[in-house]
C-alpha cells in the first residue's frame, strides 16, 4: 500500500471544507481538516502533512499570521484559498510565505491543478535534497520517513 500525500485544510466554513475533502480525496490525497488557526498549527506539527490549503478568513487567527508563523519552522507548500481578491491581499500573502493564491469561489479542476503543481515542486526538492542526506531509511519491509515522521512496514503505517 503506498502513503498518500497528506493535506490539511484550514477553512472554518464546514460547507468548503467539505467541499475541498472530497475533490482531494477523490484524487488520491488523504484530506485533515481544520475549522480554525490555533488548531491547524498544532495539526501541522503533529501530523506534518504534504500541503496546506489556507483560508485567511479564520476566526480565530488571521491566515497571514499562520503563514508567518509556519515559516519559522516549515517549508511546507501554502496554498491560500481566499475569498480576498484584493492584489494587495494576494500580494501579501505571497510575500510572507504562501506558495500560491487562489480566490473563492474557484472550481475542482484548478484546485486539483495547482495542488498538483505544488506536490511536484515539493517532490523535486526532495529529490535534490536526497543527494545531500537521507529522507528515508530502508530495511527490507521496514521505511522510516523522516519528513513525514512516519514508519511502515510492507507499505502498512505502523503508529
Amino acid at each position: 500500500m503506498q502513503l498518500k500525500d497528506t493535506i490539511l485544510i484550514v477553512e472554518d466554513e464546514k460547507s468548503i471544507a467539505n467541499y475541498i475533502k472530497t475533490i482531494v480525496e477523490n484524487n488520491g490525497y488523504r484530506a485533515l481538516i481544520s475549522f480554525n488557526g490555533f488548531e491547524a498549527l498544532t495539526m501541522l506539527s503533529s501530523y506534518c502533512p504534504d500541503l496546506m490549503l489556507l483560508d485567511l478568513g479564520l476566526a480565530d487567527i488571521d491566515g497571514i499570521q499562520i503563514i508567518e508563523n509556519v515559516r519559522e519552522w516549515s517549508q511546507i507548500p501554502i496554498i491560500v484559498v481566499s475569498a480576498r481578491d484584493m492584489e494587495r491581499d494576494k500580494v501579501d500573502a505571497l510575500e510572507k510565505g504562501a506558495d500560491d493564491y487562489i480566490t473563492k469561489p474557484f472550481g475542482a479542476a484548478e484546485l486539483l491543478a495547482r495542488i498538483k503543481v505544488a506536490m511536484r515542486h515539493k517532490h523535486n526538492a526532495k529529490l535534490e535534497d536526497s543527494f545531500t542526506q537521507p529522507n528515508k531509511i530502508l530495511v527490507k519491509d521496514l521505511e522510516i520517513d523522516f519528513n513525514k515522521h512516519q514508519v511502515s512496514i510492507s507499505g502498512s503505517p505502523v503508529h
